[in-house]
Parts: C-alpha cells; sequence; structure tokens
C-alpha cells in the first residue's frame, strides 16, 4: 500500500465513523473486509469495566502493598490474608517480566507529571493509568490507534510523515508524546465525533477496536 492509498484508506473510515451516533454504528464499519483479521483480540482485551482512583493507590501505599516509587512490594505476599487471586496475577505479571511496568501505571493513576504532560519512558502504561482513574476524560493509547489518527491528521501532500507514521512503533519519542495529547483531547471533543455516539457508554471502545484495527492494517510491512 503506498501511502496516498493508505491516507485514502484512513480518511474513508475516519469520514464513517465522524457519521456514527452509537457504538453499534462503529461495530458495522469493523465489517469492512479490509479490516478483518487485523481486529483486536477481545479474548486478551474485553470491555474493561472498572477502576482505579489516586485515593485507592494512597491507600495501597499505607498497607504497604505499594512502595512510594509505585512498584509492587512483594514481601507482602508472604502473608497468607493475600489470597490465591493476587498471588496467581502477581506469577503471571513475574513471568512475564511486566513488574516494571506497575510502576508507570500507579504513576499515571496519581498523575505525577504535569497536567496533559506525558512521561519519556512508559508513556502508554502512563496513559493506561490515567484512564483507570479517569476512563471518562483519559483514554488508552497504543501504537496502533495513534499510527490512523497521526496518518488522518497528516496533510495528503506529506508523504514523509505518512511513511513515518506507517513504520511508527514503540512511542518512545518526543513527536509521538505530542500525536497522544492531540489524540487525547480529539476524542472528547465536541469538534470530534457526533455527541449521540460520545454519549453511548460503550464507544470507547469500539472506536478503540477501529482504530486499532484501522491502524495494524496501513501499518508499513
Amino acid at each position: 500500500m503506498i501511502p496516498a492509498a493508505a491516507k485514502t484508506f484512513v480518511d474513508e473510515v475516519f469520514a464513517a465513523l465522524y457519521a456514527c451516533t452509537s457504538a453499534t454504528d462503529v461495530n458495522h464499519l469493523l465489517e469492512d473486509e479490509r479490516l478483518k483479521g487485523k481486529r483486536m483480540d477481545t479474548k486478551k482485551y474485553p470491555p474493561l469495566a472498572l477502576t482505579l482512583t489516586p485515593e485507592e493507590v494512597e491507600t495501597l501505599i499505607e498497607d504497604d502493598w505499594l512502595t512510594e516509587d509505585g512498584s509492587f512490594n512483594s514481601d507482602r505476599l508472604k502473608d497468607c490474608t493475600c489470597g490465591p487471586a493476587l498471588k496467581l496475577f502477581y506469577a503471571m505479571a513475574w513471568k512475564q517480566g511486566d513488574l516494571p511496568k506497575l510502576a508507570h501505571i500507579v504513576h499515571g493513576i496519581q498523575q505525577k507529571e504535569p497536567e496533559g504532560a506525558l512521561p519519556a519512558k512508559g508513556t502508554v502504561f502512563y496513559q493506561f493509568g490515567a484512564h483507570l482513574a479517569d476512563p471518562q476524560k483519559e483514554s488508552i493509547i497504543d501504537q496502533h490507534v495513534l499510527r490512523a489518527y497521526g496518518i488522518f491528521k497528516a496533510e495528503k501532500a506529506n508523504e514523509k510523515r505518512i511513511k513515518r507514521l506507517r513504520k511508527m512503533g514503540q512511542l518512545n519519542a518526543q513527536w509521538h508524546r505530542e500525536l497522544a495529547r492531540d489524540y487525547r483531547e480529539w476524542i472528547i471533543s465536541e469538534n470530534g465525533l457526533q455527541s449521540a455516539l460520545r454519549q453511548d457508554s460503550g464507544y470507547r471502545y469500539t472506536v478503540d477496536q477501529l482504530l486499532f484495527a484501522l491502524g495494524k492494517a496501513v501499518k508499513a510491512r
């Protein structure tokens, strides 16, 4: 797929998204043959129906489950009152090598950075923490969603920008963070999606699914 074709495809999907008034409408867009096989695995990422507030994090720190820097205090697992569910999830995170990511999520919940800013490290996990704390305001981000959004915002004549977005991988550059901030504002903006869609409780999840599939579809091979 050449840059011009990728831009045309992205613009076509966004035009259809702008006309959607419900999560059901957005789901219909996912039936596009060009997006099949690119969709988010809902077994891995089912709808997330939970929040975690800064006050709850503070309680975890006070109870010594978390250290002051947001890391998990594994010594507490020696306490037999913690229950098997927590032990099981800890074991899974340990095996995946994901324990260091917890601090980034905790910092996002606590909003350690100045308002609107994102850290240079652990950007995706920090923003995920912000989403857990305030899911109505804060979005979940990843490279595929931002790739689709970035190409949509790019000028059609700017092939260099489109090529750069199509090759985008881990979100570890300043321009990635700037794009993420723009996306966070766009998805809740009254100048973006239809008001009726934004009032649908399931719209964030379905829009995430659509843009994930779209961003994956136009990723440079």
